[in-house]
């Protein structure tokens, strides 16, 4: 019965439940769009850098 019991409860890989961090997102707007700020904005600039790794890497693969 564990075995059930840990299937019904998802979980982050944190270990909270999937529903905590959205609540208190949505509540705060403003945080939210900071976070995704923070997350976009160093991924935009290692963008280009990664599509030319990526392309170094798989080139011989596809080729």
């Amino acid at each position: 019965k564990t075995g059930e019991l840990n299937q019904s409860i998802e979980t982050t890989p944190r270990g909270r439940p999937l529903g905590s961090r959205n609540k208190e997102h949505s509540s705060n707007p403003e945080r939210l769009a900071s976070l995704r700020e923070s997350l976009v904005w160093p991924w935009q600039g290692l963008h280009q850098h990664n599509i030319t790794m990526l392309r170094n890497v798989l080139n011989p693969i596809n080729g």
